[in-house]
């Protein structure tokens, strides 16, 4: 009975250990089964993750190139901001200031003149001249044909200027300075360097005016401003000839064709010895005769007033009267 009893027991620890180790490998089982799904994930998830970190790694570098370019841009704008503020520093200072004007060029028209037309002066900027618009403003006035500004060294200026060459001055109500073309336009003190370079023309007619001034062209301007006075003059076989007082006291006296025979003014002078003034140059011989301006004066008045010897016989008191009053 005990033997039996002893089987029994010995059976049931047997069929419970057997029970007991299925469980156990299963446990195990599981639990090697969970520490190999945490170390290695799957492919999917491996995948996204590379994604992720190349999407990371691309912003970061994106940021980085970024900053890179603000911090260039932060530092040339620094710069240009320095140089900015030297730059009107200098600007405002009288050191940027042009130092001297030279003007070139100009025969007749004074320096202010032609400065104001450019609108310069000691107060202009060396480095701002923009010369072609202040070449195109002294351009407008009608005494200047052609300007050109150009910067020398030490802080120089360079104006040369091309006249609109000038032939002289008229008095009618007021005024005016006549041009090569035979224009008229008004004076004004500041114009010229000098006035007496320029001849006056005296109780002439605008079309005569502008009949000597196309011949008178053909002549240098040593010649032309060596001419003091222009005046009207007739004889019986040119009545539309012009009389000119030179600055030496000479007179010249020709048709308006014969004009630009006084080229050879000067060589004249210097080589006469005759004292009766007046020089009278033929066109049709191209030739100059020393006479006597008395002499030819007195041709002018006869040809003038023929009826003026007539008037003094029949008015002999009146004649006498005359002579002596003179």
């Amino acid at each position: 009975m005990e033997e039996i009893e002893k089987q029994e027991a010995a059976e049931t620890v047997l069929e419970e250990e057997t029970s007991v180790q299925p469980v156990q490998a299963e446990a195990e089982e599981t639990a090697s089964i969970d520490v190999v799904e945490e170390d290695l994930p799957s492919e999917e998830e491996a995948g996204q993750e590379i994604i992720l970190q190349k999407l990371n790694l691309e912003k970061a570098r994106k940021e980085l190139s970024e900053r890179k370019k603000l911090l260039t841009v932060a530092v040339l704008t620094g710069i240009l901001m320095i140089f900015a503020v030297i730059f009107m520093l200098y600007m405002f200072s009288p050191v940027s200031n042009v130092k001297n004007i030279r003007v070139v060029g100009n025969y007749y028209l004074s320096d202010q003149y032609i400065l104001e037309q450019c609108g310069l002066s000691t107060d202009s900027k060396y480095v701002l001249l923009f010369a072609p618009f202040k070449e195109g403003d002294a351009e407008k006035s009608p005494l200047i044909n052609k300007v050109h500004i150009s910067r020398d060294k030490n802080m120089t200026v360079v104006v040369t200027v091309e006249e609109n060459r000038l032939m002289g001055y008229r008095y009618d109500k007021k005024m005016e300075l006549i041009l090569a073309d035979g224009s008229f336009i008004p004076f004004d003190g500041t114009y010229l360097k000098n006035l007496s370079l320029l001849p006056m023309y005296i109780s002439m007619k605008e079309e005569k005016i502008r009949q000597v001034v196309e011949q008178l062209v053909k002549l240098d301007d040593d010649i032309v401003s060596r001419i003091s006075e222009v005046k009207d003059f007739a004889l019986s076989y040119d009545n539309n000839m012009v009389k000119f007082t030179m600055d030496d006291n000479y007179k010249v006296i020709c048709s308006l064709n014969a004009i630009p025979l006084m080229k050879d003014y000067m060589q004249i002078v210097i080589n006469t010895t005759s004292k009766m003034g007046c020089i009278y140059f033929d066109a049709a011989s191209s030739t100059a005769v020393v006479r006597d301006c008395k002499e030819l004066e007195k041709m002018q008045e006869d040809y003038l007033n023929p009826f003026k010897d007539d008037e003094m016989e029949e008015n002999p008191d009146e004649s006498e009267v005359k002579k002596n009053e003179e």
